[in-house]
């Protein structure tokens, strides 16, 4: 397989507020103003329109444009040697890819509610450089059974190169060159394996280790690679009507990254990363499914399910961190934005042609910064219930309508204070849609 991919956008973002009117020059950053009002009282009364100034209102065009291409091959092959049935594959990948980012800032002055531009930022001024990777991926995976154990086993090699190049701000035809040019390259290797008990007919236990690995920025200074082996032991139970699964699983990080986004913030350079240092995160996950109409004696399905997680993440080293999730972390401090619980419960009603369903999603109580004990109200995500309501109907036998309520109550819940605040979950949202088969 041969694949080619491009992709381009340009979106708006509020990024600061300037006092003086001076646009991008000595701005505050949204995130600032709305953390502490009564500091940045002149700049807040600028962003909610009580007083007007030019170039006090600071917008970022996040313009970018990516591309990736590459080919890759698998091959499978099903053999036999040393008297056990053999199921290998074989893959390689040769991959490419590079993000160009041109971005700039317009200043403008909010009156009567509206938004007059009143400087616009000369194209490439704000970020100017280009991020690109080359890599070169193989693995190799043999599935073996004997008897009722089936064993996974396998490893992916990968050979990466990554580079980023800064051009000057001022020079957006980038005819001088990159400033800076920055490399970061490694080998690695990632190996898993995997196994399946048979008990009997409706039992399974199933057990596994793996290797997790992921690349550190090409742009970032002081963040290493993350590191980790996860491991994970449950089994499954399958009887007529009646399914469940109970899996607890360790992911054992020797490095855990930060990455600084636009949407998560972290009062730091979006791209930045952050090393975690060692953090441990365990749980359990379970999962039941059944069709009351088995003792009902009816034509008509009612499937019942329950999903639950429970999670425990701590970081287990300490250490100071730039970055504002993280902070002055001690050891045993919880990871944030990590609740310890979710849930969720779903019943439904299905026919020939049509069904219903209705759903419920808990999430417990979550910090927004790292720490232990009580979370201060400042930084605390409170717990919520969320409900979703599903139908189908077929018009046709190829015909099917589709509706779907999300957030059927309408609740109003915080979903997180980063970046720039309170950040409220998704409001009531109606969907429809029409499938046709052929």
């Amino acid at each position: 397989i041969a694949y080619h991919h491009d992709f381009a956008r340009n979106w708006y973002k509020l990024q600061g507020i300037n006092a003086v009117g001076t646009g991008a020059s000595g701005d505050t950053s949204i995130s600032s103003v709305l953390a502490d009002p009564v500091t940045y009282a002149a700049e807040y009364d600028l962003a909610v329109g009580t007083i007007s100034l030019n170039d006090s209102i600071v917008y970022r065009a996040n313009r970018r444009a990516y591309y990736s291409e590459g080919v890759q091959s698998v091959l499978n092959w099903k053999t036999a040697f040393a008297g056990v049935d053999h199921e290998l594959t074989f893959g390689a990948r040769v991959h490419q890819d590079e993000e160009d980012r041109f971005q700039e800032e317009d200043a403008y002055r909010l009156q009567g509610g509206q938004l007059v531009l009143t400087t616009a930022g000369a194209a490439g001024s704000q970020a100017n450089r280009v991020s690109s990777g080359e890599a070169l991926a193989l693995f190799v995976q043999d599935k073996f059974t004997i008897g009722r154990l089936s064993v996974t086993g396998g490893a992916r090699f990968e050979d990466y190169e990554l580079t980023r190049e800064d051009y000057a701000t001022s020079d957006p035809t980038r005819a001088a060159g990159p400033d800076r040019v920055r490399t970061l390259s490694d080998t690695v290797v990632v190996p898993g394996l995997s196994a399946l008990y048979e008990i009997s007919e409706t039992t399974t236990l199933l057990a596994g280790v793996h290797r997790g690995f992921a690349i550190a920025s090409p742009g970032t200074t002081n963040a290493d690679v993350e590191e980790s082996v996860n491991w994970e032991f449950g089994g499954r139970y399958s009887r007529g009507a009646f399914e469940l699964e109970a899996i607890a699983y360790f992911n054992d990080y020797s490095n855990l990254l930060g990455t600084c986004t636009a949407s998560s913030g972290g009062g730091c350079a979006v791209g930045d990363q952050f090393n975690g240092g060692e953090v441990d995160v365990q749980g359990l996950e379970v999962t039941a499914g059944w069709d009351a109409a088995a003792i009902l004696d009816t034509d008509i399905s009612i499937p019942l399910s329950v999903v639950y997680t429970l999670t425990d993440a701590e970081f287990q080293t300490s250490f100071e961190s730039d970055y504002e999730p993280w902070g002055d972390v001690v050891a045993g401090d919880e990871l944030p934005y990590i609740a310890d619980q979710q849930l969720t419960l779903s019943a439904g009603l299905e026919a020939d042609r049509w069904g219903a369903s209705l759903s419920g999603n808990y999430v417990s109580d979550a910090r927004a910064r790292a720490g232990q004990g009580g979370v201060p109200a400042r930084e605390l995500i409170e717990a919520r219930w969320v409900a979703d309501m599903a139908v189908w109907v077929d018009l046709t036998d190829r015909i099917r309508v589709r509706a779907k309520a999300e957030n059927l109550f309408d609740e109003v819940y915080v979903a997180s204070i980063d970046p720039a605040g309170l950040r409220p979950g998704k409001p009531f949202e109606f969907l429809m849609g029409v499938e046709v088969s052929f």
